[in-house]
């Protein structure tokens, strides 16, 4: 009875080892199959799929839970007014492409998918398109994504954007569009078109440890609240550093924002406050608020070598406190 015991459970758990090992499959392409798209058709969920140097011209869509990585060089392209990449399904993992002229590079409908090392560039609209929560854009270059941005999150929420290089876009960098608790760091923004970040009815995002530069607007903030920016650079925008535009309860801390007309200009903003920053050489004011923008503070932070220091209209009960303010001519 005992052997008879033991014989059924050894067949249990070969049984269970070859399930397991069913499961998790590798498939080549071009080597199993000639195309992304047919691996992913003849694919289980949970399999890896490797592809190997070339330029595919197709698009692909992911609807099942899976790794693609790339072997070397692998290029994703197609010229059709459809996303090179759309991921319908959770838990996948997107590692080492290059993916171009489509109308988003890869759009994300899905949760807890990973997009990794990938270069997505000269798509019409969006280079990422995300409609999900806790997904992570992790070391992408994204560029020349000129009709619109590099990356897009709408209605998503707890997503992490780090380690990216995003230029050259059309008009934004970033754009949060009702999207909450998401975090950006370690970012790198030049020259878009409009705005560097976007947040828009988007509230307790924090951005940290990031540069942007150039563009009309570094962080534009439309009934945006709870936000965080800390140990950033905001430089040399055409307007504003930072923009607030009937927003709340935001904070920039140990930041700096230099080299625009305007390092911080808030219109009917209130209880925001910054901290421990460096609001420095911008062409017009150093900090401005307008109609409306009130309690709001400026704690231990230097305002120098603007044309004006701080400029204040139709705003009240405002508190600057132990702060260095200077004009461009030295006036204190």
């Amino acid at each position: 009875m005992r052997k008879k015991l033991l014989k059924s459970l050894f067949s249990v758990i070969i049984t269970i080892i070859i399930i397991n090992t069913a499961s998790a499959g590798v498939l080549y392409v071009p080597d199993h199959y000639p195309s992304i798209q047919s691996a992913i058709s003849n694919s289980t969920a949970k399999d890896t799929i490797i592809v190997k140097s070339g330029v595919y011209n197709e698009r692909i869509t992911i609807d099942k839970e899976l790794t693609l990585r790339a072997e070397g060089s692998v290029v994703i392209q197609s010229k059709e007014s459809e996303p090179v990449v759309k991921i319908l399904s959770s838990n996948v993992v997107l590692d080492g492409f290059t993916i171009n002229y489509g109308k988003y590079g890869v759009y994300v409908e899905g949760n807890d998918n990973v997009i990794k090392n990938c270069r997505i560039h000269d798509n019409f609209d969006y280079g990422i398109y995300i409609k999900g929560l806790r997904n992570k854009i992790l070391d992408c270059e994204i560029s020349n994504n000129y009709a619109a941005g590099g990356i897009y999150l709408f209605s998503s929420n707890e997503n992490t954007i780090s380690g990216c290089t995003i230029e050259k876009m059309g008009d934004f960098g970033i754009y949060l569009a009702r999207s909450d608790k998401n975090v950006i760091e370690n970012v790198f923004i030049v020259d878009s078109g409009s705005k560097g970040i976007m947040l828009y009815l988007s509230d307790d995002n924090t951005i940290s440890s990031s540069e942007i530069e150039g563009g009309h607007s570094g962080i534009y903030y439309f009934r945006a609240n709870g936000n965080s920016v800390k140990n950033s650079t905001l430089r040399n925008s055409l307007y504003y550093a930072a923009y607030m535009e009937y927003s709340k309860n935001n904070e920039i801390l140990s930041s700096t924002l230099s080299g625009s007309n305007y390092g911080v200009f808030m219109v009917g903003s209130t209880y925001n406050m910054v901290e421990d920053s460096d609001i420095l050489q911008n062409r017009i004011c150093g900090v401005l608020l307008q109609d409306g923008s009130n309690y709001n503070s400026i704690y231990e932070s230097e305002v120098l070598g603007n044309k004006y220091g701080i400029c204040i209209y139709r705003s009240n009960n405002n508190t600057v406190w132990k702060s260095d303010i200077k004009i461009m001519n030295g006036t204190r």
